[in-house]
């Protein structure tokens, strides 16, 4: 994941600097809401913990590090 490969914090899904972190947060968002919810494809989850590995956990819930909030 490039993004995190930059340097920057896991994106988020609310409140951001750019487009970019927005869609990316979003997206991520949806995957963790659905392997909670038992609706992501083990192989997904399989390939995302390979490429990605903290995807699931992520930032600490409400505490955004990135930008000047």
């Amino acid at each position: 994941m490039d993004f995190r490969q930059e340097g920057n914090d896991w994106a988020c899904h609310r409140n951001t600097d750019s487009d970019r972190e927005h869609t990316l947060g979003v997206w991520t968002h949806t995957q963790r809401y659905k392997r909670r919810r038992g609706e992501l494809n083990p192989a997904k989850i399989k390939l995302m913990d390979d490429a990605v590995p903290g995807w699931r956990t992520g930032r600490t819930r409400g505490r955004h590090t990135g930008g000047d909030r």
